[in-house]
Formats: structure tokens, C-alpha cells, sequence
């Protein structure tokens, strides 16, 4: 019943995930997404929580996740789970991309 992107965010920064329902509910349905597990320096910046309606089902929403910095070059990551009365979990992996330069071997 969802439909997503994916999501990619650049250290030290935001980045954005797109989501929509497939089909019209017949009611006022809430979707959420959480953190579960990972780093706990990605998290939901905004859009956190979306509320669907036969009227606006189709409309894409923008969810913003934002990554702490930190002295490390690894792409750090964070498993959310999106929810919805009626429907099962889905997992959304969340990739902080590095702002780190690593050593020029030139």
C-alpha cells in the first residue's frame, strides 16, 4: 500500500524520501515512520507523520531525515519502519554519505 524512494543523506546534512499510497483509503488512514535501530545520528527531520485522505492519497509527501557529523569516513546507516493501521511494517534503510575526504593516493 505504500509507495516509496529511497533515501540517501549527506552527512553533517538532509536528505529526502518520497512516499504515497498506491490506491485511495476509504478513511482518514496515519502513516508513520520511526527509527529502529542503527546510527542514532540519522533521524527524522520532518515529515515524520502523514495523514492520508480519499481526497489527497495520491499526493507525493516529503519526508526529511538529517545526519550528524562526525570525524569518521564511513557511510553510516539507520533502519526506520514505516506503519499504518491495516498494513504490514515496512523497513527503509537511510545512508548517511560521508562529507570526509580519505587520503589522496595520487
Amino acid at each position: 500500500f505504500f509507495r516509496t524512494e529511497g533515501a540517501n543523506v549527506r552527512e553533517d546534512g538532509e536528505g529526502r524520501f518520497f512516499l504515497r499510497l498506491n490506491q485511495a483509503p476509504t478513511s482518514t488512514v496515519v502513516a508513520k515512520i520511526a527509527f529502529v535501530s542503527g546510527d542514532a545520528g540519522i533521524s527524522v527531520k520532518s515529515g515524520g507523520t502523514q495523514t492520508f485522505t480519499p481526497a489527497n492519497w495520491s499526493v507525493w509527501r516529503i519526508v526529511t531525515f538529517q545526519a550528524a557529523g562526525d570525524a569518521n569516513s564511513d557511510d553510516e546507516t539507520a533502519t526506520f519502519q514505516l506503519t499504518m493501521p491495516g498494513i504490514r511494517p515496512r523497513s527503509l534503510v537511510v545512508t548517511a554519505l560521508d562529507d570526509d575526504v580519505g587520503e589522496n593516493l595520487a
